[in-house]
């Protein structure tokens, strides 16, 4: 993006210069303004190319904006919805019996109801059929 933005504003000041109708001052005009520009565009590129993508390996309830971030090993990275829910004391994150953690959340009939269905549907699709249920399954 620096480099696009400074090819436009070399065309603007070599327009301007040129407009003032002295082709000899709208030359050197033009020259100088080049010359700046690009200086400043390689210092920007500097810039931006020593920036480090954040890192949170000492975690973070909330990450500060979207972008790129190194992951450490066994880190844990949660949907929005999930770490919404975690934050508002609807869920947890604990350790089960399992080797992983569990994510425990606290929903009323109709959510279950809703990822029910959303489960049993995606699952039907996997499997070429048009619906699936567990109904009697336990």
């Amino acid at each position: 993006m620096v480099w696009i933005n400074t090819a436009a504003a070399i065309t603007a000041a070599w327009l301007t210069a040129w407009s003032m109708g002295f082709p000899p001052l709208a030359i050197a005009m033009g020259a100088v303004s080049t010359a700046l520009l690009l200086a400043n565009a390689i210092a920007q590129t500097v810039v931006i190319s020593q920036q480090r993508a954040p890192q949170f390996a000492t975690g973070s309830w909330d990450v500060p904006t979207t972008g790129p971030a190194i992951l450490h090993g066994g880190e844990i990275v949660t949907p929005k919805p999930i770490a919404d829910s975690i934050r508002s004391g609807d869920a947890y994150l604990g350790s089960g019996a399992g080797a992983g953690g569990d994510v425990v959340m606290v929903m009323d009939g109709r959510q279950v109801g809703r990822v029910v269905r959303e489960r049993n549907s995606r699952f039907a699709r996997s499997i070429g059929a048009r619906s699936y249920s567990m109904a009697g399954a336990y």
